[in-house]
């Protein structure tokens, strides 16, 4: 019986997860090891996330898998895709963690659209992505 075991990580918008994924004899098993709450703050006038909150619940799961097996193959990472924070060489974040649920966007797509010439479908017909307000 050959175990192969991997991490999964899953950030969403008000909760992390780390989760033990295990294939044993052609059975799948999922085990929740680290689960955390959390949600943008305001940081000046601007909805964002926790970054050094987030990266404790994610080091703290990861943790926990490889203490219960050493052998995990792999980590996947799961998480927002419109979300970003901008490092320096050392991977210092160099700007608040800004959240998709901030409002700084409201409004940008109508002007976009309307200064490029560019439909929504055209838009999508090119990226394959929804024009979606966040």
């Amino acid at each position: 019986m050959v175990t192969k075991a991997v991490v999964a990580v899953d950030l969403g918008a008000s909760s992390g997860r780390v989760l033990k994924i295990a294939l044993s004899d052609g059975q799948l098993s999922l085990q929740e090891i680290n689960r955390f709450p959390h949600g943008p703050k305001s940081i000046d006038g601007r909805l964002c996330w926790d970054l050094d909150y987030l990266w404790g619940g994610i080091r703290q799961g990861i943790g926990k898998a490889f203490a219960s097996d050493p052998t995990i193959a792999s980590i996947g990472v799961d998480s927002w895709a419109v979300d970003f924070v901008p490092v320096d060489e050392d991977g210092a974040a160099l700007l608040p963690f800004v959240s998709y649920r901030d409002a700084r966007t409201e409004g940008i797509m109508p002007d976009f659209y309307r200064r490029s010439g560019i439909s929504a479908h055209e838009l999508f017909e090119k990226t394959g992505i929804q024009s979606l307000e966040l």
